[in-house]
């Protein structure tokens, strides 16, 4: 299964976007994660990644088969306000496919850049 940038995008402005965290319950995800044009096991997978990078407050069992998500990380928020806005996104991912594919790494030296740009430009 493959990392996916756009998906975890989606997944960390679903997490920043609900109003709360409800008790843990029955092995339901705190927050729904559900997106039309990705299976469970995707959503699941890239819930996994975001964890391991820190991005994501999570619990979770000894399979990606559920998760609960409590928030974004200090880090997960950094992340997410770099990618938010769909034109800096889109930037972003065009500068990336130069190089084949989305090294985290890169993508954030490319975010910060970029919203560095836009903002210069605000300020001029």
């Amino acid at each position: 299964m493959k990392r996916d940038m756009d998906l975890i995008r989606k997944i960390l402005i679903r997490i920043e976007k609900y109003p709360h965290f409800p008790e843990v319950s029955a092995g339901k995800p705190e927050i729904p994660m559900e997106f039309d044009e990705y299976s469970q096991e995707e959503v699941y997978y890239n819930l996994n990644l975001l964890s391991q990078a820190g991005l994501v407050n999570s619990d979770h069992g000894n399979t990606y088969s559920y998760r609960f998500v409590h928030g974004l990380t200090w880090q997960g928020h950094e992340f997410l306000d770099l990618m938010k806005k769909d034109t800096l996104w889109k930037k972003a991912k065009d500068a990336m496919k130069e190089t084949g594919g989305m090294a985290f790494q890169v993508l954030m030296r490319i975010l910060i850049e970029t919203a560095t740009r836009a903002a210069m430009g605000q300020l001029q």
